[in-house]
């Protein structure tokens, strides 16, 4: 995704989980000041999925992440893991004449019974919440200027 705006202030921004419940759509607000802005930096996160969207049933975790790569500016990458789920989140950031091209990385596993949910229910919100975090972050980024 090309973000209209320099890499170095993308990268401020989403490195900095207090704010992701501004742009990603399952993450809620923490009340915890992490600064994650170097490796073996830890830090929690609440998210918030729901699996079937007709039905009030939630999944609501707690995750634990780890900085595990980080060059200021172009790259960040973050395990998480709770007991239902480990996952490994990459940012790559790209100075290009417009701004930035911005990629997100996302790869996961289940555990337990989420692991039977997860192809039939799971993977298609993952999916959506995936995309509409990057468009909420473009959007977010152009017309405020973080």
């Amino acid at each position: 995704m090309e973000i209209a705006c320099d890499p170095k202030l993308i990268f401020d921004y989403v490195t900095n989980s207090n704010r992701w419940h501004e742009w990603y759509p399952s993450s809620e607000p923490s009340n915890e000041q992490y600064f994650a802005n170097e490796v073996g930096h830890k830090f929690e996160i609440v998210t918030v999925q729901k699996p079937i969207s007709i039905l009030p049933f939630l999944i609501k975790k707690t995750l634990s992440y780890t900085v595990s790569k980080l060059e200021y500016g172009k790259i960040w990458q973050i395990h998480a893991s709770s007991d239902l789920i480990d996952s490994i989140t990459t940012y790559t950031l790209t100075p290009i004449k417009e701004g930035t091209l911005f990629k997100r990385e996302f790869r996961y596993t289940t555990r337990g019974w989420l692991s039977i949910l997860e192809p039939v229910l799971l993977r298609k919100n993952i999916i959506f919440q995936a995309s509409a975090g990057l468009n909420n972050l473009k959007e977010i980024i152009e017309s405020e200027g973080v």
